[in-house]
């Protein structure tokens, strides 16, 4: 399987109709819709440049502003087409995609990680908060898959106990084991 980067710049060209067209660095290029459709103008693309990090003439001769789509946000939303995804699913349509940079926004940034994880739309990759935790059942480990596969799960997944350690504390009044005082 052929390695994919996230991190390249992609390059936007809005179109009279109010779609954009998107230019990845391999040349591959897809029209999105102004009802956040995606369609690929050539059959068998995949999203992401290819490893070797090269741009292709296609790229090179396109029309448009560059953007990146690396980590931002609460939950480092990457990918491009996430981007676009993910604003409509919250309500702000094409504006994550033409401005990236407005997940770092803390409302937005709240609104892209609350409505993932609660719909299990968009970020959360089909996974629901409520997969993880109901009643008195909690699986941070699992829960772990709702933002990034298994990558770092147990790390966070200790952060994330040791967190709820200290909320039930201040909510009960003493001190959390293992905190400064």
């Amino acid at each position: 399987m052929e390695a994919r980067r996230y991190g390249k710049v992609v390059k936007l060209y809005p179109l009279p109709d109010g779609s954009v067209r998107v230019t990845e660095a391999d040349g591959e290029q897809w029209t999105v819709l102004p009802i956040g459709h995606l369609q690929a103008d050539h059959k068998h693309q995949k999203h992401g440049a290819p490893p070797d990090g090269r741009s292709s003439d296609i790229y090179l001769a396109a029309a448009g502003i560059e953007k990146r789509y690396d980590g931002r946000g609460y939950v480092q939303l990457t990918w491009w087409d996430n981007y676009v995804k993910t604003g409509f699913l919250i309500g702000v349509g094409m504006d994550l995609l033409l401005d990236p940079d407005l997940a770092f926004d803390p409302k937005i940034a709240y609104k892209i990680i609350s409505t993932g994880m609660l719909t299990g739309q968009g970020l959360a990759n089909g996974h629901k908060f409520q997969d993880y935790f109901h009643g008195n059942h909690t699986d941070y480990v699992g829960a772990r898959a709702m933002v990034n596969g298994k990558s770092g799960q147990h790390e966070i997944a200790g952060l994330a106990e040791r967190f709820e350690r200290v909320l039930r504390a201040a909510a009960s009044g003493t001190p959390a084991a293992g905190s400064a005082s």
